[in-house]
């Protein structure tokens, strides 16, 4: 009976299978000619097949994978956790696809190459081909939004699921705070992959880097669907500091509630990635504060219209159930993100 090497084979996974999308000649090294391929809404049957199914990927959008692990699950048999975001070229707004899930890849152990890829999508429930559950997850994804050309914080999404997302936090830049209220953005989620596996995440291990700091700039605030402060935390980046310095805007504007009553509310914007904590002016204002705030995890729910208190608050409500539904513990307290017009662009519903 032949071997298997998984480790070897585990080492070409993590080296390949992020840029399978990028270099046609990567899908003969790792799959051999009889491989079985499918997917919520696509099958092939053939090496030739999985080639051209990759050819029209790679034709249609502009990939980005990210392989967070790779483990041996049976003799012949790897599987992986992936996130694949996809910006799809040929509408005018060039509208994100974003997949998360596992692959289960069996080995065809003469060739020490894989025969069989399945993969399941974490967004819907049936993930047999053909599904129609997929195929509508794919539509809906292409819906009409625009972002601002503006600098904001960089994140990585690990689990998209139906109801919300696992967004790390890979940031690093200033806000502004008063009041001294903490912010814990560095959430260890239990069982952010799989419900019964993995009870704390290795955030480093999973995203392959450090935790870096966000940077922004903080007041305070009245309700979380409010603009009370934000003038005077655009001020500070207008001018009104003490070198009377103007800063790049960056998008979006957060308020934040530290409370299950929404009793104490913050506006905060982060400031651009380039800027240091040392080589920032102080606020002219008492009421402003520059603080480092850690990146980390955090389960976020987009919604579109305008982000009214009422709406706000039941979408909070929805999100923190769907966690807790699936097992998690968020802690008290969340965050909405808006971007800009709120008919054309998604805003987020954040708890930590």
């Amino acid at each position: 009976m032949a071997i298997i090497d998984a480790n070897v084979i585990s080492y070409n996974l993590l080296q390949f299978i992020p840029r399978v999308l990028e270099e046609r000649g990567i899908i003969s090294i790792l799959y051999d000619k009889c491989v079985k391929f499918s997917d919520p809404v696509t099958r092939v049957t053939s090496l030739r097949g999985l080639v051209l199914y990759f050819d029209t990927l790679r034709l249609l959008c502009q990939n980005n994978m990210q392989l967070h692990y790779v483990e041996e699950t049976g003799p012949y048999e790897i599987t992986t956790r992936w996130t694949m975001v996809m910006k799809f070229v040929l509408l005018p707004w060039k509208p994100e696809l974003v997949f998360t899930g596992t692959s289960v890849m069996g080995i065809n152990p003469k060739t020490q190459k894989f025969c069989s890829h399945v993969d399941f999508w974490d967004s819907i429930e049936k993930n047999d081909y053909f599904s129609l559950e997929g195929l509508l997850d794919v539509v809906r994804q292409l819906r009409f939004y625009k972002t601002p050309e503006l600098e904001s914080p960089k994140y990585q999404i690990l689990k998209r699921t139906a109801n919300y997302e696992y967004l790390f936090h890979k940031i690093g830049n200033v806000e502004i705070i008063s009041d001294g209220a903490e912010v814990y953005w560095c959430q260890r989620l239990k069982s952010l992959f799989e419900r019964d596996h993995q009870p704390l995440l290795d955030l480093q291990k999973i995203t392959g880097s450090e935790i870096p700091s966000l940077h922004g700039c903080r007041t305070t605030g009245d309700k979380l669907s409010g603009s009370t402060g934000f003038n005077d935390v655009a001020g500070y980046i207008f001018g009104k500091n003490s070198a009377a310095e103007k800063i790049p805007m960056t998008t979006p504007v957060f308020t934040q509630a530290f409370d299950a009553e929404k009793s104490k509310i913050a506006i905060q914007i982060v400031l651009p990635m380039e800027k240091d904590m040392n080589s920032l002016p102080n606020p002219n204002q008492d009421t402003l504060g520059l603080r480092k705030m850690e990146g980390g995890i955090a389960a976020v729910s987009k919604f579109s219209g305008k982000p009214l208190e009422d709406v706000v608050r039941q979408k909070e409500r929805e999100l923190r159930s769907a966690l807790i539904r699936d097992g998690l513990k968020p802690k008290e307290g969340c965050m909405l993100a808006r971007y800009n017009d709120p008919g054309r662009t998604w805003s987020f519903i954040m708890v930590r």
